[in-house]
């Protein structure tokens, strides 16, 4: 059932499991626990539709890196879904075999506990059973580039392609506009006892459940464990330690621009790093995607002169007689 916080507050005695967040992460375990019999409920900080009032709240700065935390990341029901292209990439041994650099402990599970869930992700995210991850080009030579592989979901909106199951599944309360904004750490036990919500206007109330589950994201998570002064005063989480740090934002530098002879490629190519590199180089994996333009990109004043220049010949009508040199639009 989905009811909104902001005029329904009904919330049980206590469930079996909470989860704060429902994107992808937080709509998948809310049906399958639910669907196990357990009794769920599902908090979603913003409504079904996106606000400016929900969004705000994922407003946040960024140093060192431009993360663009705000837009890169929706606050509402189906999470970043609701924006998602839809690229899926399997994962591969290395990725959780080679361990970061400056002696951080890598993943403390393996390969081999993740890949036995592929085929029941990739029915979530709608590809189709039993196949590939094609490459779209060739490998370059070498063996330290493979092309890449990949598959594209159509792509899945979560809270619309499952909107019917939350609306319909026995011992699931799905509340939007419920916002997560303390967990209460209980010493005696050494658990969360209870997390506290809130609706917009601050009308705040105690949410129990036996078992409680971030979903919110890599941000959010660290965000709401950072927000806990009973974690933090308990030693659970330290504002100086590890957690919201190493965060693995998407490293994005321009290897340059090429100019192609005549005949050569020009269809978009995509590559990756090969187990053999990320072996011998002892690094993280990478992606190198190659783009042709249909004319030389320019920057800064070379882009304001050839503007300029454009604009006068367009202007006295004398483009045509150029056109060898180069093409204007006029």
């Amino acid at each position: 059932m989905i009811k909104d916080y902001q005029y329904q507050k009904e919330l049980r005695d206590s469930y079996d499991f909470c989860i704060i967040g429902g994107g992808p992460a937080g709509i998948t375990l809310a049906l399958r626990l639910a669907g196990s019999g357990w009794s769920v409920v599902l908090v979603e900080g913003g409504g079904h539709e996106y606000s400016q009032r929900s969004q705000a709240l994922y407003t946040c700065p960024s140093s060192a890196l431009d993360a663009y935390a705000h837009e890169t990341r929706l606050r509402f029901l189906g999470g970043t879904s609701n924006h998602w292209a839809g690229r899926c990439r399997p994962f591969e041994p290395s990725d959780f075999a080679v361990p970061p650099v400056g002696n951080l402990p890598g993943w403390p599970i393996a390969f081999s506990e993740v890949e036995r869930y592929l085929a029941g992700a990739m029915a979530i995210v709608d590809l189709p059973a039993g196949s590939g991850f094609t490459p779209i080009n060739g490998a370059l030579n070498g063996g330290e580039f493979d092309a890449d592989r990949f598959l594209l979901s159509p792509p899945t909106r979560f809270a619309q392609k499952y909107a019917e199951d939350l609306r319909e599944s026995d011992g699931l309360d799905l509340f939007i506009n419920c916002n997560c904004v303390d967990l209460e750490f209980a010493p005696t036990s050494g658990r969360i006892a209870a997390v506290v919500v809130s609706d917009y206007d601050r009308n705040r109330e105690r949410l129990r459940a036996k078992n409680f589950i971030l979903a919110t994201g890599a941000i959010e998570n660290a965000r709401q464990l950072l927000n806990s002064e009973s974690l933090v005063a308990h030693g659970i989480v330290s504002r100086d330690g590890f957690v919201g740090r190493c965060f693995m934002e998407h490293l994005n530098v321009d290897m340059g621009t090429f100019i192609l002879q005549e005949g050569q490629r020009t269809e978009p190519s995509q590559y990756f790093t090969t187990e053999a590199f990320t072996s011998a180089y002892q690094s993280g994996k990478g992606n190198i995607t190659t783009t042709v333009l249909s004319e030389v990109r320019t920057y800064g004043m070379t882009a304001r002169v050839k503007g300029f220049f454009e604009n006068l010949m367009c202007e006295i009508g004398a483009a045509h007689k150029i056109d060898y040199i180069a093409k204007f639009n006029c």
